[in-house]
Order: C-alpha cells, then structure tokens, then sequence
C-alpha cells in the first residue's frame, strides 16, 4: 500500500504499541507532510520530528493542559 493510499483511508488510533517508527516510515510521512496545501505556498511550512521518548515527554508536559 503506498503511503497516499494509507492517509485517504486513515483511522483514528488510541492504542499505540511503543514501537519505533522506521526511519524510512519517518522520512515518507513527514515528505507527505510538507506536500499539503497552504494557499497557494506563500506561508511555508516546517515540520520537526522528535524521535527521543525523553524529549517527547518533556514536549508533551510543556504543552499539557
């Protein structure tokens, strides 16, 4: 299944299984990313991947509530 096909038949996910995404998964998710529109390209886009769990949970308390 190609990675355009799997976001038009996207679904809602609340049970994850801690396993890392591949750096391969990572890198066709976030090209499909900066290809979304934004009138006409004129606001640009930046995209950030964190991958660290420390990191990730420190991001997550910062932004909590």
């Amino acid at each position: 299944m190609e990675l355009s096909e799997a976001l038009r038949r996207r679904r809602m996910v609340r049970r994850y299984t801690g396993d890392p995404v591949s750096h391969s998964a990572l890198d066709r998710i976030l090209d499909s990313a900066t290809r979304g529109p934004s009138a006409g390209w004129s606001q640009g886009i930046s995209v950030v991947a964190v991958t660290d769990r420390n990191s990730i949970a420190a991001i997550a308390l910062a932004f909590a509530g």
